[in-house]
């Protein structure tokens, strides 16, 4: 009894150690978020690929590497004043008490605000992919807002082909990029 016992929890370790090891993604992602890593989500909303539970969520796809989120020009505008500034900003990733970023920071979290209620001012974008040894996204990337997104009127100048359409809503004036 005690051999058949031994045989079987032999086998049961063969067959766990074999799908453990059949399981390995060759292909493992690396999203992390941590200062000093390169940057991934550049241009998202949120603190890298992490987004903002509620206002906008970032999934993350551990077979193929991509993160779907979402873009806001205020994002976009506070990342570039990040990089710039050597990541010294307001809510940058070493900040270091001065007011530098804050008005970009304020314009994300309006967009953010905006969009949680229903006054779209963010957009649906896909980041990466972000496999094991990546080397992160494109920091020096132009601002460029895609077609179909709602911006603030003030930031028309973003749109890759001006803007078609224009209105006022909750958030204040808007157009719509060409």
């Amino acid at each position: 009894m005690t051999k058949i016992l031994i045989y079987i929890f032999f086998l049961f370790s063969i067959f766990v150690l074999h799908s453990c090891s059949t399981n390995i993604n060759e292909n493992a992602c690396n999203f992390s978020s941590k200062y000093g890593e390169p940057e991934r989500c550049f241009f998202g909303v949120g603190n890298r690929c992490e987004g903002i539970p509620l206002i906008a969520r970032f999934k993350k796809d551990n077979k193929s590497c991509y993160v779907d989120g979402y873009i806001s020009v205020g994002s976009m505008l506070h990342d570039k004043c990040c990089f710039e500034s050597k990541n010294k900003g307001y809510f940058c990733a070493k900040p270091d008490g001065s007011m530098q970023c804050i008005n970009e920071w304020n314009k994300a979290k309006k967009d953010s605000i905006c969009s949680f209620f229903g006054f779209d001012r963010q957009w649906k974008s896909t980041f990466g992919p972000y496999k094991i040894g990546n080397k992160g996204d494109n920091v020096g990337e132009e601002l460029s807002i895609p077609s179909g997104a709602k911006i603030n009127i003030r930031d028309k100048n973003l749109c890759k082909n001006g803007c078609k359409t224009t209105g006022v809503d909750f958030c204040g004036k808007y157009c719509v990029c060409k």
